[in-house]
């Protein structure tokens, strides 16, 4: 199966992609879903006959966009199937699902994932595809876990979501793109909720909360992957976006406006590059640091910008007219001195492509290599929000383990501790968990009944802020 990506056209191709990885990085943070949010689920009830969708809701399984696909492919069974044969035509359709989770459990065995060099350039389409299918097979994943905690096998249920958090982890360690990142962060908030959603079944025995906690490792201060990750960036989507634009530009049918030879140094822009992924690096080992909350205008200052400037106005300016006779035009009407006042124009589209046309110039003439200044600014746009989304994910880590022992201690005594530096927490957790968004402890109220971490902003609001990432504890019988 090949999944055909459309990314416009070939000169606007880069600045596409660079704004895929928002939209992944949106998605991987939205992939987190609180299940401890929900209601305690009822017991499930033998019925001799019923349908599909009671079927369904009586196997209690995630609504996610695996079972929506489950209930596309029956509705065209009875709706008056008895359970049993409901139950066996599910079985049948993970049964179909079984090459995914067997590429993936080899994956995991051999607790490394190979992604060959030659997969990694965005035009090769079966790289996302692969990444994608791995992202699917994890919640088929999820629906099995689910499964058989529900039958009261909560070890294998444990095993189950252990290897999917370990899969995510492999994928993004896996030394590929940005992009690659994103899937595997995917992959590892699954992971988390299906745990968080595990422990608190009330089913579940001290005994596998240990083991849950035990198979978590504790998250570093750093994050060295994601430098090997910023190496990989220039080598496979950098200097190819250089060098291509640099071809186009010299080739006899000069697909821009002007020849951006004279505004693309490559010599300089890709040593340019080379300076600021070094300091990418060296960014990642450190903890997050208050001094790359501009990091956009430091970015900017880098490459001789402005700062505030948006990069990606620059480009869409400089890439947007490729037809000859429209760029003549804004020449002759700009020797003739017309440009100011076509801003005035009633007609606002008119105003604004003038003013875009003002805004370009004005850096042209200043900046000789404005178009590799710009290409640079694109990618750094994602030390920023690489920075944030690692740290985001260790925290995400801890805040899970906290969960565990927190759920683990009430199992044990009855009621939750007063604080996470209680003993009995500590003697689980070795420390008290860190929110490394702060440096500082995570926060937990008893009486609100949550977890948090103050969340990029730094700010202790209680848990109350959209910036915090908050945990709630379930309700649980008493042991």
């Amino acid at each position: 199966m090949r999944i055909y990506l459309s990314c416009g056209s070939r000169r606007g191709r880069y600045g596409v992609i660079l704004g895929s990885l928002a939209i992944l990085a949106t998605l991987a943070r939205g992939a987190e879903v609180e299940l401890a949010d929900r209601p305690p689920a009822a017991a499930p009830v033998v019925v001799e006959s019923g349908s599909w969708t009671q079927t369904v809701a009586l196997l209690q399984l995630p609504d996610d966009d695996v079972l929506r696909e489950a209930f596309n492919q029956a509705r065209n069974l009875s709706t008056n199937m008895p359970v049993g044969e409901a139950r066996a035509r599910l079985d049948q359709w993970l049964a179909s699902k079984s090459a995914p989770l067997a590429q993936m459990t080899h994956l995991i065995r051999a607790d490394k994932i190979e992604l060959p060099a030659s997969m990694w350039h965005y035009k090769n389409h079966d790289y996302l595809t692969m990444l994608r299918q791995l992202v699917d097979g994890s919640r088929v994943m999820v629906i099995v876990a689910r499964g058989q905690a529900e039958r009261g096998a909560y070890a294998e249920a444990v095993r189950q979501f252990d290897d999917i958090f370990k899969l995510g982890c492999l994928i993004t360690t896996a030394h590929g793109p940005i992009v690659t990142r994103y899937y595997g962060i995917a992959v590892q908030s699954i992971a988390h909720t299906g745990l968080r959603w595990l422990a608190s079944q009330d089913g579940v025995s001290a005994q596998v909360l240990e083991e849950m906690l035990r198979n978590l490792p504790v998250p570093g201060i750093g994050d060295p992957d994601l430098a090997q990750t910023y190496r990989t960036e220039l080598d496979v989507f950098m200097v190819p976006a250089v060098m291509e634009i640099a071809a186009l530009a010299s080739s006899p049918t000069n697909p821009f406006t002007y020849h951006i030879s004279n505004m693309l140094d490559v010599s300089n822009t890709l040593a340019t590059a080379a300076t600021y992924f070094h300091r990418c690096e060296q960014n990642t080992v450190g903890t997050w640091p208050g001094r790359d909350r501009k990091i956009g205008d430091d970015a900017n200052s880098l490459v001789g910008l402005a700062p505030g400037d948006d990069v990606f106005e620059i480009m869409s300016a400089l890439l947007s007219t490729s037809e000859p006779k429209p760029a003549r035009r804004w020449r002759r009407l700009q020797r003739l001195g017309m440009m100011p006042l076509l801003t005035l124009s009633r007609s606002s589209e008119v105003a604004e492509v003038t003013r875009q046309w003002l805004y370009l110039e004005r850096y042209r003439k200043t900046h000789p290599n404005l178009l590799g200044n710009v290409l640079i600014a694109q990618v750094m746009s994602l030390e920023s929000e690489q920075l944030r989304i690692s740290v985001e994910r260790r925290t995400h880590v801890n805040l899970t383990r906290a969960y565990l022992a927190l759920v683990l201690v009430r199992r044990r005594t009855g009621s939750w501790p007063a604080s996470l530096s209680e003993p009995a927490v500590t003697d689980l957790l070795g420390q008290p968990p860190i929110d490394l968004f702060s440096m500082r402890p995570l926060r937990y109220s008893r009486e609100k009944g949550m977890l948090w971490s103050v969340g990029d902003n730094e700010v202790d609001d209680g848990g109350d802020s959209k910036k915090d990432i908050v945990i709630r504890l379930p309700e649980l019988e008493a042991p």
